[in-house]
């Protein structure tokens, strides 16, 4: 009887360290998946190509996903001028990405002329003529704001026919869809997703619980 125990006990405590093998495998995988997948999500959110306001190794970064005809974006606009004020560049950066809304006539056509006019050096200027003027994002209006600029209309028109602008603009919404958005404004602060017009008060309610950590 004395040997039956011992050789159960020898069979538990085998099965019991394959269990332990089994878990800390499973552990491992979630751990390395998760970072996997925090890696990509990083990636999609800024790329070499995006435009960035602060600097690259602020403690925040805030990217938002906007669309030059929604009206919310352009009154959130200002809000983010306003949070960049207030902090250093060291602190916090804030990186545009477009997502062009489909029920909107214009966005996609202002998104590739706002890329059009940062190939000149004035894509955040020409982002707040945009918003400034809602209302008026036809072709010919849209030029009226890079000659109002001073921007070589030559080169902002050939820009804006380039296959170049539009890929930008395109990567954009599909970064913006893999990272599961479906309405403007959406933003990632510190990669944590938030939706709608954020007031400056929430703004820095969520900064500065990151620049605490």
């Amino acid at each position: 009887m004395r040997k039956i125990l011992e050789s159960d006990k020898m069979f538990f405590g085998g099965l019991f360290l394959v269990a332990i093998i089994v878990v800390l495998g499973f552990l491992f995988l979630s751990s390395a998946n998760k970072n996997s997948r925090s890696e990509s999500n990083t990636e999609l959110l800024v790329r070499g190509s995006s435009h960035i306001l602060g600097a690259k190794d602020a403690k925040v970064t805030i990217v938002e996903f906007s669309d030059f005809q929604c009206s919310h974006c352009a009154r959130v606009y200002s809000v983010i001028s306003q949070v960049l004020d207030s902090y250093e560049e060291s602190q916090v950066r804030f990186v545009f990405r477009n997502f062009p809304l489909g029920g909107n006539q214009y966005s996609i056509d202002a998104a590739v002329a706002a890329e059009a006019a940062g190939k000149q050096g004035k894509y955040w200027d020409y982002c707040g003529l945009i918003y400034e003027n809602q209302t008026k994002l036809d072709r010919e209006s849209l030029i009226s704001y890079a000659k109002e600029l001073d921007l070589n209309i030559d080169e902002f028109e050939k820009a804006m026919e380039s296959k170049t602008s539009k890929d930008a603009v395109l990567m954009d919404v599909s970064d913006g869809e893999k990272l599961g958005v479906a309405a403007t404004p959406t933003f990632f602060i510190n990669g944590v997703k938030h939706e709608g017009a954020l007031s400056f008060d929430q703004f820095k309610e969520i900064i500065d619980s990151e620049l605490k950590k």
